[in-house]
C-alpha cells in the first residue's frame, strides 16, 4: 500500500558519515553548507543533511522490510515494522528523530491483468486535477498535476521482464499530501494503514476507464464499426471493406457481422477496490535468476546457467 516516503526527521542529527554499507556524497548548495547525502547501499534509504542536521529521509518502505518494492505492505503491523526498521537503519549514522513530518507518500496496489487492455482502457482517460491525458512510456502511462503524480504500469515487466501484473500508484507531496490525509495544510506526522487505503481508493475511483472491445475476427471488427457509425463520406466502413470481397465471402461476412455479440474488457475501480476489506494481494518479487544477475560480478554473468531465465 505504501511505498516511498520522504519526511523531515525533527531533531535528527548526523553522528557518523563514514559507516560501512553507506555511500557518501556531497553537493554544493546556495545556502552555505553543502548538502551531504548518505545512501544505505542494501536498501537505497537516503539521509540528506546540511551542517550536521538531517534535512530529510527518503526510503522505499517495502524495500526496507522485504528487500523489494514489488511486495506490498498489507497491514498496520507490517507498516509499523517497516518504520521501525527504517529508524534502526538511520541510527547507524544519525540520532533517532523526535517525530516525522512527511513531505511525500507514494500509495500503490497491484492487480492481475493484461498490459495491453489496461493501458488501452486508460490511455485517453483524463484524471481530475491533472493537466492533460496520459503521457506514454514503454510499459505504462503517467498523469501529472500540482504536488501529484499517478502512474499505471506493468510491474512484472519492470521487475522480471514478464507481463501480467499492473500497478497503479499515486505520489502525493506537499499541499496535496496534507489535503488528502488531513483535510488541512497541517503536515502529516503519522502513517495509518486504514487511512492510506481510504485515500488510495478515493484517488483511484477518480479514473473513468474506457471499455475495451474484445476483437478476434474481421466480423467483430466490422460489427464494432457499425455500432460506432464508422463511415467515409456517408458510406459505411463495413460496406467499403466488403466491397472488395467476392460475393460468397461478402455474404458470409455480413451474416457474421449481424450475428456478432461484442464483448468488452471492463475495469471498474469501485469494484477492484472494495470499501470493506482489501483486494487480492498480488506481489511481484525478482526471480531467483534475476536476483543472481543483479548481485553477481559482471565477469561472472556469462557463466551463469541459462535455466529459469524467463521466470
Amino acid at each position: 500500500m505504501i511505498d516511498t516516503v520522504k519526511y523531515l526527521p525533527v531533531g535528527c542529527k548526523v553522528t557518523s558519515d563514514n559507516r560501512p554499507g553507506w555511500k557518501h556524497s556531497e553537493h554544493s548548495s546556495d545556502y552555505g553548507s553543502p548538502l551531504v547525502i548518505l545512501t544505505h547501499v542494501p536498501t537505497g534509504l537516503r539521509v540528506t543533511s546540511r551542517g550536521g542536521t538531517v534535512a530529510s529521509v527518503e526510503a522505499s518502505l517495502p524495500r526496507v522490510v522485504f528487500g523489494t518494492n514489488g511486495q506490498l505492505i498489507t497491514s498496520q503491523a507490517v507498516l509499523d515494522e517497516a518504520l521501525e526498521v527504517t529508524d534502526n537503519i538511520i541510527s547507524e549514522v544519525a540520532t533517532v528523530p523526535e517525530r516525522r513530518e512527511f513531505s511525500r507518500i507514494d500509495l500503490c496496489w497491484q492487480f492481475r491483468g493484461e498490459q495491453r487492455n489496461w493501458l488501452q482502457a486508460h490511455r485517453y482517460a483524463k484524471y481530475p486535477g491533472t493537466h492533460s491525458t496520459a503521457r506514454e512510456y514503454s510499459t505504462g502511462l503517467g498523469w501529472y498535476g500540482k504536488d501529484f503524480k499517478a502512474r499505471l504500469y506493468d510491474k512484472e515487466a519492470e521487475v522480471n521482464k514478464g507481463s501480467g501484473v499492473m500497478r497503479l500508484e499515486f505520489a502525493l507531496s506537499r499541499h496535496k499530501l496534507s489535503k488528502e490525509f488531513n483535510g488541512t495544510f497541517e503536515p502529516v506526522t503519522q502513517l495509518n494503514f486504514a487511512d492510506s487505503y481510504a485515500v488510495y481508493r478515493q484517488l483511484a475511483v477518480g479514473f473513468q476507464p474506457h471499455r475495451v472491445p474484445k476483437i478476434s475476427s474481421d466480423a467483430e471488427f466490422l460489427a464494432l464499426g457499425e455500432q460506432q457509425g464508422w463511415n467515409y463520406e456517408g458510406t459505411p466502413a463495413a460496406e467499403l471493406f466488403l466491397g472488395h470481397r467476392c460475393g460468397k465471402t461478402a455474404r458470409k461476412l455480413r451474416r457474421e457481422v449481424t450475428a456478432a455479440q461484442l464483448q468488452y474488457h471492463e475495469i471498474n475501480w469501485h469494484i477492484l477496490l472494495p470499501e470493506a476489506g482489501l483486494p487480492e494481494v498480488v506481489d511481484v518479487v525478482p526471480s531467483p535468476r534475476r536476483r543472481l544477475l543483479k548481485s553477481a560480478p559482471a565477469a561472472l554473468v556469462k557463466d551463469l546457467p541459462a535455466a529459469n531465465l524467463s521466470k
